[in-house]
Order: structure tokens, then sequence, then C-alpha cells
């Protein structure tokens, strides 16, 4: 909470969150902060030089985390579906209960490694940002909507990157 309570603070002194109301209580009075903008933009000079790492680990973390929370039995039971496409490059591996039931759940994960040219790796990174925007205007723009009955928040991660020589 301490920490917390420094940030709070430190964010409130810089005038990036201002007071809105105080809710007096028997003790500490209740205060509550909004943001003064919708967006801020932290300068890439000033971040620590593994952010990017940390908050990648933390999403894959999390990411692993409401897989096996949705469909538990992946952790410990199920296929692991091995598998080339007719006519394709590359491998893909699917963890699945069982042959056809990966596409009826509500989540999914699977990797591959794919041999692609410069081209093809382009157009793949290309495909995916337009399924990121595709789904974020869907979703109203800014990825996250108002709760809203029958509607429930989806973590999706895409990517794709050179893998690491083998040795």
């Amino acid at each position: 909470m301490s920490k917390v309570h420094h940030w709070v603070k430190r964010w409130l002194t810089l005038g990036a969150l201002e007071i809105v109301e105080r809710q007096p209580r028997a003790g500490r009075a209740i205060t509550r902060y909004r943001t003064v903008a919708d967006e801020f933009v932290v300068p890439e000079e000033l971040l620590p030089a593994s952010l990017l790492e940390r908050q990648l680990t933390d999403l894959n973390r999390e990411f692993l985390r409401g897989v096996f929370r949705a469909v538990p039995e992946l952790e410990h039971r199920g296929s692991l579906r091995i598998h080339r496409q007719p006519g394709q490059r590359h491998v893909s591996v699917d963890r699945c209960p069982g042959r056809g039931a990966a596409r009826s759940m509500l989540t999914h994960q699977s990797s591959m490694t794919l041999l692609l040219s410069q081209d093809e790796a382009k157009e793949l990174v290309d495909d995916l940002l337009d399924l990121r925007d595709r789904w974020l205007e869907r979703a109203g723009g800014e990825g996250r909507r108002p709760s809203i009955d029958g509607l429930a928040e989806h973590l999706v991660m895409l990517g794709t990157t050179p893998a690491a020589p083998r040795n």
C-alpha cells in the first residue's frame, strides 16, 4: 500500500492526477482521484531498459493463467497436436482436449515456427496489425468498453519475432 500511496502522491504533485472527491469517515477520509488526461506518453529515455521484457513476461504469465483458468483440463489432460498443413512449410503445435474441440472453446493458444522470407514476415506483421486494429475498432476503439451484460474481457496476444538461433 505504501508504494501505491507514494505514486499517487507523486502523480498528484506532478499534476497527472486531480482530487475529485473527499469522503469523510471515521479515521482517514476516502479520497477519489482522476487522471487529468486520457493518455500520457513517457519519453523513451525515461523508461527503464528492462521495462518491455518485464511487461511481456507479466502479460505472458497472465495469458497462460487465463488459459488454464478457462480450460483447466488443458494443464493436465488433452492432446498435443503437432501438424503440418499440406503444401505449407511450417509445423504447428496446439494443445486441445479432443479433436475438433479447440474451435468451440472461448480460449485458444498455439505456437508455430514458420520459415518466412523477409517479405512474408512483413506481410504477417501487417496481417496481425490489421487483425488487432479491426478488433480494437469493433470493441469501441480502445479495446475496453464499460461493463455490459454478456460481455467479458479477453486478453488477446498477437506477435511474431525471428526465432533465436538453436544450438
